[in-house]
């Protein structure tokens, strides 16, 4: 949100991401703009902006291909679905856990950003269920390809619980030809090593989602 008001060039353009916010919201980010210009600050947007523009430059390029269903893993209040940047005739599969999702949809009629027909909420908690369950949920066609969006997940994760929660990954990809393992190693207390993470768990909270600085971080292997 804070690379939509306070950077130039902008990297990844967002139309919705600061009224979803709400005017509240978004007063308080304006008056906090001496912080959003720290260099910790600048350098932790700096990635999350990068992240989420390679991210959608890659489902740009799977819809060209003819991929038609999108999931969103961790959708938080993630715009891809409302501003235009898939056709209408992609499926957008938003997952988070319900809590989060009843914040968002919230926000959603606050900000009077419509929801398309083609979304659809499919609630889950990796704590207790299965990425496998949770798209069983909603009409997720398992026989068709999809493009899986998976950006800032696993702050929200136990190392145990995120490992056997996605067990199910390593049979699609082998099934299409594509080989990925995820492997899960603590990694030093981040608050420790940076003391302005200290500050995210305030942000998380109001959306259910159970942030945790010294979560894990995935290691993917090649292709």
């Amino acid at each position: 949100m804070a690379h939509q008001l306070f950077d130039a060039p902008l990297v990844f353009r967002d139309p919705l991401a600061v009224p979803i916010l709400g005017a509240a919201d978004e007063a308080k980010l304006r008056a906090a703009e001496a912080g959003n210009r720290l260099p910790f600050a600048l350098s932790f947007r700096a990635a999350a902006v990068a992240r989420s523009r390679f991210c959608d430059d890659l489902i740009q390029a799977a819809v060209a291909r003819g991929i038609r269903q999108v999931v969103v893993l961790g959708a938080g209040l993630d715009t891809l679905a409302y501003r235009g940047a898939v056709p209408a005739e992609v499926t957008v599969n938003e997952m988070d856990h319900p809590a989060t999702q009843t914040w968002k949809r919230q926000a959603l009629v606050a900000a009077g950003i419509p929801v398309p027909p083609a979304v659809r909420f499919l609630p889950i908690d990796l704590g207790q269920s299965t990425l496998e369950e949770g798209l069983r949920s909603g009409q997720f066609d398992f026989a068709r390809p999809a493009f899986f969006s998976w950006l800032g997940v696993t702050y929200s994760c136990q190392p145990k619980p995120y490992a056997t929660r996605f067990s199910s990954w390593d049979r699609w990809d082998a099934a299409r030809g594509l080989r990925s393992t995820i492997s899960c190693r603590p990694i030093a207390t981040a608050s420790r090593r940076c003391p302005d993470f200290r500050h995210c768990g305030p942000r998380w909270r109001p959306s259910g989602s159970p942030g945790r600085a010294n979560s894990t971080r995935p290691t993917w292997l090649k292709n």
